[in-house]
């Protein structure tokens, strides 16, 4: 231990742990009266690298940044989206999902990080890039039909009436769930809610 009249440095502590030291003030008046102080030995975050720049639309990223430095008392990162932008981005269990081109800006926190109770924020910038594979389309011709019933009673009951389309691109043959998963990068086959990520298809 080394020492002054106003400071004190110590060696060989150990990052983590809780050390409590006494103290009194020695002068020309005498002795002070001894006092305790607790504090533990904190080694703050610096940086946090080992994150993409670039990210493929529809595919999903897990995160798994690199503390520095690698001794950081507290290296548990959380992540969550800053800034969305278009990418329709979100995180699920520290895996970023992404859905449309733009780019999403992403928030690494860690709690106490900087030691004393202040969180250590980073923000990282992702582009993410289009991506399709050749579906063959289909031209469908502009044209009119009948849709409805008058069969039924109440609600069931839809007027039978003329509804007119534009012509439009279909695709030619149905989507598989390797397609779906090959433009998405992802599979919701069992997800409650199909028809939110029919849409999300439909937009790519």
């Amino acid at each position: 231990m080394a020492s002054s009249n106003t400071s004190h440095m110590f060696t060989g502590l150990i990052n983590g742990t809780s050390y409590t030291f006494w103290v009194r003030a020695v002068n020309a008046a005498g002795n002070g009266v001894a006092a305790s102080v607790a504090a533990t030995l904190t080694v703050v975050v610096s940086n946090i690298t080992g994150l993409p720049a670039t990210v493929r639309t529809g595919m999903s990223l897990g995160l798994s940044g690199i503390v520095q430095p690698a001794n950081a008392t507290n290296k548990n990162i959380n992540w969550t989206v800053h800034d969305a932008g278009s990418t329709w981005a979100y995180f699920t269990r520290n895996v970023l999902y992404t859905f449309m081109p733009g780019t999403v800006i992403i928030q690494a926190s860690i709690t106490d990080g900087l030691g004393t109770g202040l969180n250590y924020l980073q923000y990282f910038e992702i582009t993410v890039s289009d991506f399709a594979p050749f579906i063959e389309m289909v031209w469908v011709p502009s044209g009119s039909f009948h849709m409805g019933r008058e069969l039924g009673t109440g609600s069931d009951v839809t007027p039978v009436h003329l509804v007119t389309l534009n012509g439009y691109y279909m695709g030619k043959y149905p989507v598989t769930q390797e397609l779906y998963l090959e433009v998405m990068g992802n599979d919701p086959s069992n997800n409650s809610n199909p028809w939110f990520f029919d849409v999300l298809y439909c937009l790519k």
